[in-house]
Order: C-alpha cells, then structure tokens, then sequence
C-alpha cells in the first residue's frame, strides 16, 4: 500500500485489528515495548496481512524494538501539546528562526500526535535531504502538536535537567518559531500483544 509520509508517525493495522481495538483510518494508537518505551501513530490505512501493524522506521527506533519482541497496542486520544521541544541528532550552531516556523507548519497540519523520544522526519525545503528531530521534552509526556503548540528546538546539547527528569532550558540554547517512506512491519496480535519482526 502506498503510505504517505506524516514525518514518522502514520502505521498501517490489518483490518482483523482495527476491529478487535475499534479504531479506524484517523484515529492514534499507542504502542509501548515491553521495556516501558511508547510512541503514538496515526493509522493511516490497511497492512495486507492479518494481525500486523506496520510502522515506519523512524517509530521503531523510537521504541528500540527487536525481531519477535512483545508490544502492547492500544487506542489513544492525546489532548493538544501546550509546549515541545525538538532536538536534532547532531550539534548544531543554531536554526533560523524561519526554519522553525516551517517545522511547525509540517507537524501541526495535521496535528503530529508525539511522546517524548518521538522522531520525526522533517524534508529540506529546497533539496531531497532529510533531517531527524527527537522530542526531547514535551508537557504532559503525550499529546498532539497543533497550531497552538509552543515549539522550541533545543540547540545547545548542555542544557539543564531539573529533578523527577524535568528539564531547564536556557532561553539562549532554543530557537522559537516565529520522498519515499519505509514501513517495517509488527505482528502476531495476541489480545493486545503483537510480536515484532522485521521484513525485507
């Protein structure tokens, strides 16, 4: 099935799934590994095989999951994000601030349902390149990122973490916002338990 690209987090369920959890084209899913990791995607369409959920590359490395690991899949309805914070995987000297604007413009329409770890895929906007950005901290843990959402990229890897794995941002250390996609499949739902495997 041809799969639009929702910046990592569309998944496509078999239709033996989307029943046993009620859910259809639309509506967000969480799936948790069985090391307590959790991301939320978006299902956007049918896997051709029974009892398989097929998540795009950048989910699984968001919950390090293995061939034939157990996850936990289960529906979701986030509430909207009030503040969320990216991070690119590489030191960088900083973002124009219309750079973020456009990152924004991507995640929020439609809203980008995001737990913290959450990577997302964001296009250059000129060239075929790619950059990878992480949700490094959000409010609530969970939510949507709409329009309304405050997104800050954190650019200065030495920022401050407060206790209980909050964090402290310095304001100079954030930027404010003034192709093809590869699935890898997840299967053998089992209640709500499916095993990971992976397939060329």
């Amino acid at each position: 099935a041809s799969l639009p690209n929702a910046r990592g987090a569309a998944a496509l369920l078999a239709n033996d799934l989307t029943k046993q959890l009620g859910v259809r084209d639309g509506d967000l899913v969480k799936v948790t590994s069985s090391r307590g990791r959790s991301t939320l995607v978006r299902v956007a369409g049918n896997a051709s095989a029974p009892g398989t959920l097929r998540l795009h590359r950048l989910s699984l490395r968001a919950l390090r999951v293995q061939p034939e690991e157990v996850v936990t899949v289960e529906r979701c309805e986030p509430p909207p994000a009030a503040r969320v914070v990216l991070m690119p995987g590489y030191s960088v000297l900083g973002f124009n601030p219309q750079f973020v604007t456009y990152v924004k413009q991507l995640l929020a329409d439609p809203p980008t349902p995001v737990t913290e770890g959450t990577l997302v895929a964001i296009p250059h906007p000129t060239s075929s390149a790619e950059m990878t950005l992480e949700v490094h901290s959000m409010t609530g843990g969970e939510g949507l990122l709409t329009a309304e959402t405050e997104l800050l990229i954190e650019v200065d890897p030495l920022h401050e973490h407060g206790a209980g794995a909050s964090h402290h941002h310095a304001a100079s250390g954030e930027v404010a916002a003034s192709g093809n996609v590869t699935y890898d499949d997840i299967g053998g739902l089992g209640e709500q338990l499916k095993a990971v495997r992976e397939r060329g």
